[in-house]
């Protein structure tokens, strides 16, 4: 009897270490991770993580400068070993921190001073003004056969706010004096303290005449 429960438990025993290298043997490394082993297998294996795999977060400045590269370069026209031109920049001069406290004071930028363009189609009636192309005023310079006032208007307005050189203060120190170029016609505007349109008048380009003097 004692013989036979010794053997019981030697086969018990044999069992449980047999059922245990088992179980090592098949996962000699702990269960087996997902997407297909640890690397020693035939299946793909995860990549490493590094720094360069995190998405980059692009801010305003830097979408600015890639939304002006494929403006000037796009996709597809890059050609190796060379590189074309640097794109012009624009900047209004308005923006330079010189004009930061004027600007402060320009609660009427870029409108239409009252009577203003009024003056700058007819006249005054004091010799400022009446550059409408069909003016006879002695002196004065005109904008070209078929210019129509409202077309005035809106190059007087764009040049205000978005000057091609930079504002000069007026002698009085009450107000500026900016010029543009506008469909071909160099316009100089002159504005109020308050930013307002006040005046202005053609140039130079063509079709710009100037009446013989009284």
């Amino acid at each position: 009897m004692r013989q036979l429960l010794a053997a019981l438990r030697t086969t018990a025993v044999l069992v449980v270490l047999f059922a245990v290298a088992s179980l090592h043997n098949k996962h000699p490394s702990g269960p087996t991770p997902p997407h297909g082993g640890g690397g020693d297998g035939d299946g793909p294996t995860r990549p490493k993580f590094s720094p360069g795999m995190m998405p980059r977060r692009v801010g305003p400045a830097q979408q600015q400068g890639i939304q002006s590269a494929e403006k000037y370069h796009p996709k597809g026209t890059e050609t190796s070993g060379t590189s074309g031109p640097e794109a012009p920049r624009s900047t209004n001069p308005w923006d330079d921190p010189d004009f930061a406290d004027a600007m402060y004071d320009m609660d009427r930028f870029g409108q239409m001073g009252d009577g203003a363009m009024d003056k700058v189609w007819d006249g005054d009636g004091k010799g400022s003004g009446d550059h409408k192309p069909s003016s006879t005023e002695p002196g004065k310079t005109l904008f070209p056969p078929g210019t129509t006032r409202a077309q005035v208007e809106g190059w007087f307005k764009s040049i205000a706010v978005n000057p091609d050189s930079r504002p000069l203060e007026r002698p009085a120190g009450d107000g500026w004096v900016v010029t543009g170029t506008r469909d071909g016609i160099t316009c100089i505007v002159t504005l109020d303290k308050d930013g307002s349109i006040s005046g202005g008048h053609p140039l130079s380009g063509e079709g710009v005449t100037i009446n013989p003097p009284a």
